[in-house]
């Protein structure tokens, strides 16, 4: 074959690829990331923290889930810092639950989904004068954390929500996707599903992942042992090691150590996974943490509503940036 015939399919197999990519799942296998439900509360030393622990594996993506409604007016400024902090070499993906099934009574979901959108679309000093929008490599949006609605229900509130959207900022940008959240034992037939979004003349597809919080990791969709699987890491930290005992909310079905989490989370050869994996731990939730005997246990017996909690102690320190760390190059 000469060497024009080769450059000629060399070209056409790079438009196909081209062509063909952006019809793949938006989630790729190895993306990993932090269920951080309340990260909206954690105070300045463990968001730094974890920035750090980003930095320092080097994902090419890392995926930060919360629920920024846990806080108050200034519920936006651990993001900036997040997206501040982290290196432009990694694909910085925001996934914002706009509630939880045990939510605070009489939310207006339109009214949070608009406050998003303000703080999506707001060009901050302290990003160079660039939105939020801007700096994210992805943006995903669920109503809901853990939801018990059915599918159509659930499309509804998706619809409520996009109708708050900057059409020419947030909805053309090509960067947001749609999450739906089960609660363990609800079934959806939306993973991998496009829900396309109407405004005016205008359509958007906008690809769909179902997220499971199981102690199996399904073949595809994103997947979380938030609730009833606790993730332990037993390396020695300052002196301070953990078990499976460590955590004994009753909770939790299944325990598993990191190493073993990581594993489920990359699936197999002859069964990989297809979708984004978050890694959950009590400190994420600031749980309340005790030290006795050099061991560390976590209970959330006592503790306020989720909303109301605060990050006194540094609740993400040395133990849990290792274990972040260790998790997001346990993927690559």
């Amino acid at each position: 074959m000469n060497t024009s015939i080769v450059k000629f399919y060399t070209a056409f197999l790079a438009l196909v690829v081209s062509i063909l990519l952006p019809l793949q799942p938006a989630f790729a296998g190895n993306r990993g990331g932090a269920q951080a439900v309340v990260y909206p509360r954690w105070n300045s030393t463990s968001v730094a923290n974890l920035v750090a622990a980003v930095n320092e594996a080097a994902p090419a993506e890392f995926e930060l889930s919360q629920c920024p409604f846990f806080a108050g007016d200034n519920r936006w400024v651990n993001t900036v810092s997040l997206i501040k902090g982290v290196n432009t070499s990694v694909g910085l993906v925001g996934t914002f639950f706009l509630s939880f099934h045990t939510d605070q009574a009489g939310y207006d979901l339109a009214r949070r989904a608009g406050n998003l959108n303000a703080f999506l679309v707001t060009p901050l000093a302290e990003l160079g004068g660039k939105a939020p929008i801007e700096k994210f490599k992805n943006v995903v949006l669920s109503p809901q954390l853990e939801d018990n609605w059915s599918d159509a229900i659930w499309t509804s509130n998706a619809k409520a929500m996009l109708d708050k959207m900057d059409e020419a900022k947030v909805l053309r940008s090509g960067k947001v996707t749609l999450r739906r959240s089960v609660n363990p034992g609800i079934s959806s037939a939306l993973n991998g599903a496009t829900y396309t979004y109407k405004r005016g003349n205008n359509s958007y597809p906008l690809r769909i992942r179902v997220e499971q919080h199981t102690t199996v990791a399904p073949a595809t969709g994103s997947w979380s042992n938030d609730g009833p699987l606790f993730v332990y890491y037993p390396n020695n930290i300052g002196g301070i090691t953990e078990d499976a005992n460590s955590a004994s909310d009753s909770v939790f079905l299944e325990r598993k150590t990191l190493s073993q989490f990581i594993t489920s989370a990359r699936g197999t050869l002859e069964r990989p996974r297809s979708g984004a994996t978050t890694l959950w731990r009590p400190a994420m939730n600031l749980w309340k943490r005790t030290v006795s005997g050099g061991r560390v246990s976590w209970t959330r017996s006592g503790i306020p509503n989720a909303w109301e909690r605060t990050d006194s102690n540094t609740s993400f320190d040395a133990r849990e940036k290792a274990a972040l760390k260790a998790f997001l190059i346990g993927l690559k």
